[in-house]
């Protein structure tokens, strides 16, 4: 298959993917004598490889506690049952890559719903629009932040203003409206929500379906990393000593004390 790499060059490489996905799920489901799937996609790319992965389980499957440590190796989000369906190597996580691996894998054809598990940064390419660091950012809202001295609109650090929730219908609006506005400048991407391209197809149905329920958030950047990253900023703040001479050492953390602090 022909993808591209950093430099936007084309590139040659091989791609492994299921060329049948209703068949690999029926023949799975029978298997495991799972009577209702549900299709949980994960994908990630890193290291020079795009991964596409496949949770197929019973669509009412809940397992408790006791049965989760009994079963670890076997349950159905476990390591040994995780499938890959879709897999590229030697090219970087850019949205023409991404696109033409989900493609090849006719998702808008499965008999099921999906959800798709992937990072932030991923959903973004996914649906269209620019990074986080833009100014409409989020991939689940049309959300904005305002700075909290001048309560301005701002990219940088701020209070986050909610808006209407994203829905694949709603990017295409302002990516077209964008388009025939200003001939694509990017420069002016804020003003449009920040959609630059048409989310690409996963379902059939998908036009109004909130994107949130599409992608369910991602738990390592929005519940861990994001909430203590900002919890040991404030700590630096208040009390810059103890944190930056006692408390990274302590802990073995690396922290550069890069910013002036009084």
């Amino acid at each position: 298959a022909t993808y591209i790499d950093k430099d936007g060059n084309d590139i040659e490489t091989v791609q492994t993917t299921v060329s049948d996905m209703n068949d690999f799920i029926r023949e799975i489901a029978k298997v495991r004598n799972i009577r209702k799937p549900k299709i949980i996609l994960g994908c990630d790319g890193g290291q020079d490889k795009i991964l596409v992965t496949a949770i197929i389980m019973e669509e009412d499957e809940c397992l408790t506690e006791d049965d989760e440590k009994v079963l670890d190796c076997y349950k159905p989000t476990g390591k040994n049952r995780v499938l890959v369906v879709g897999k590229v190597d030697g090219v970087p996580e850019n949205r023409h890559n991404v696109e033409l691996l989900l493609n090849s894998l006719q998702l808008p054809e499965l008999k099921q719903e999906i959800e798709v598990v992937c990072d932030l940064k991923l959903i973004s390419i996914i649906i269209g629009i620019q990074t986080s660091s833009a100014m409409f950012g989020c991939p689940y809202g049309e959300c904005h932040k305002i700075d909290e001295d001048t309560n301005e609109m701002t990219n940088k650090r701020g209070l986050y203003v909610t808006g209407s929730m994203r829905t694949c219908n709603n990017i295409v609006e302002n990516q077209k409206a964008w388009l025939k506005a200003t001939n694509g400048d990017r420069t002016n991407l804020k003003y449009f929500k920040n959609c630059e391209f048409e989310p690409m197809k996963l379902r059939k149905d998908q036009g109004d379906q909130e994107i949130i329920f599409m992608f369910p958030p991602d738990p390592l950047h929005i519940n861990y990393l994001g909430p203590v990253n900002d919890a040991l900023e404030l700590l630096e703040k208040m009390y810059p000593i103890v944190m930056c001479e006692e408390f990274y050492v302590k802990h073995n953390m690396k922290k550069e004390w890069t910013r002036k602090r009084g």
